[in-house]
């Protein structure tokens, strides 16, 4: 099963070079409803993954999932050409990890804590 208790899946279906190609993908946990979304290729790839919103990009973020599995699906919707909707990879990552703030934000933010206290203290 999968070792988080809160995750995100990111599936990515960019076919560099196929433009035409559209799908509805389908993620499910088990626990909530199936999640579809329909994902369109954009064209050739930019060398930067571009999250697919509805309008194209290499691919689709399901967040907040917490189920023990997940299945995913894809299921071609282009109406000429070649009909794939292709899964290139998927990566499964833990919603609960959080960011760590850069050295240069925590520092700003002591500073701004100092300069309060000493205007404070006057």
């Amino acid at each position: 099963g999968i070792p988080y208790a809160l995750y995100d899946v990111y599936v990515y279906h960019h076919t560099p070079g196929n433009s035409s190609r559209t799908g509805d993908f389908t993620v499910d946990d088990g626990v909530a409803a199936p999640i579809v979304k329909l994902g369109s290729d954009v064209g050739s790839f930019s060398g930067t993954f571009v999250e697919d919103t509805g309008t194209g990009g290499d691919y689709l973020l399901y967040s907040g999932l917490t189920g023990a599995n997940v299945r995913i699906s894809s299921f071609p919707t282009q109406t000429s050409g070649v009909d794939r909707a292709p899964i290139r990879a998927v990566q499964i990552v833990d919603a609960a990890v959080v960011a760590i703030p850069e050295p240069s934000a925590i520092t700003l933010t002591a500073l701004g804590f100092m300069g309060l206290l000493i205007r404070r203290k006057r």
